[in-house]
């Protein structure tokens, strides 16, 4: 087995590979070890999905969504105390919830919890928040595009070997693990609000964390669109423009081609995680 971003031997590699960020609420969608080689992963891990779960909108985002990560935090954002100083707080959810502060011991902790009133505050998520820009983003997204081909398209370790022989995708997998093309257009838009709610087949009604799937165009160019909480993620997979996905949507009304019925009903997509599902 070779690793479809580095084409290095990874038999040997242990770790799963999560396609979408698990601070971003995925548990379900990963690669088996091998696929993407432990050195890849790791550099992945720090390099491109760090930056982006750490753009404040992003931090935002995942604060009010109580989207954590490995270890139960929340992302640590600027908080008042009562004397009127602002620190940095970051909520826990394990065995004992609790509010930590990054950067200062126990002792400190205890003494400002002790002599404060402690208010946390975050500005409603809008389209005025601002989002991450450039290769933090186009980076991001090239990772999860061609990691969700592979999982969708590829039935077994030969088809992996193919993907990665594949030329018309070696743009795309350098850039997301070296960063070769200094500029890789994409497309962010917000599509719907991100507390939404859409009907399910049992009459119930539910949130959606992130959706994910691929467009064929005529002009045989392939598209990634990444949805989280409402904000949509495009990425051409075949080269850096979006021209043809902006023709696209010219023709379609603008309509997202993960959209939903008109009634606000949820079609089946190749990817789908649902939160705080609601009757």
């Amino acid at each position: 087995m070779r690793c479809i971003f580095c084409k290095q031997e990874s038999s040997t590699s242990i770790t799963v590979e999560h396609i979408i960020p698990e601070s971003l609420g995925n548990k379900e969608y990963v690669l088996s070890p091998g696929i993407v080689c432990d050195r890849c992963n790791n550099y992945f891990s720090r390099k491109v999905e760090l930056p982006f779960l750490e753009h404040h909108g992003i931090k935002i985002l995942r604060f009010q969504e109580q989207l954590v990560n490995k270890k139960n935090n929340l992302p640590a954002l600027p908080s008042i105390l009562s004397i009127g100083a602002v620190v940095n707080c970051q909520p826990h959810f394990g065995k004992q919830n609790s509010i930590k502060f990054p950067g200062m011991t126990d002792e400190q902790e205890e003494r400002l919890k002790s002599k404060n009133t402690l208010m946390i505050t975050t500005e409603g998520f809008s389209d005025k928040t601002p989002l991450p820009e450039g290769n933090i983003v186009s980076r991001f997204l090239a990772k999860i595009a061609l990691e969700a081909y592979v999982y969708l398209v590829a039935r077994n370790n030969n088809e992996i070997n193919e993907i990665v022989d594949y030329p018309e995708l070696d743009l795309l997998r350098n850039h997301a693990r070296k960063g070769t093309t200094p500029n890789w257009p994409y497309s962010i838009r917000y599509i719907y609000d991100t507390d939404a709610r859409w009907k399910t087949p049992d009459g119930g009604n539910t949130q959606i964390l992130h959706e994910l799937d691929f467009l064929y165009t005529d002009n045989h160019e392939l598209y990634c669109i990444f949805v989280l909480l409402g904000i949509e993620f495009v990425i051409n997979m075949v080269g850096p423009g979006i021209d043809g996905y902006s023709e696209w949507l010219k023709q379609h009304d603008n309509i997202c081609p993960l959209s939903y019925g008109h009634r606000g009903e949820m079609r089946e997509k190749r990817f789908l995680c649902m939160i705080n599902p609601r009757r």
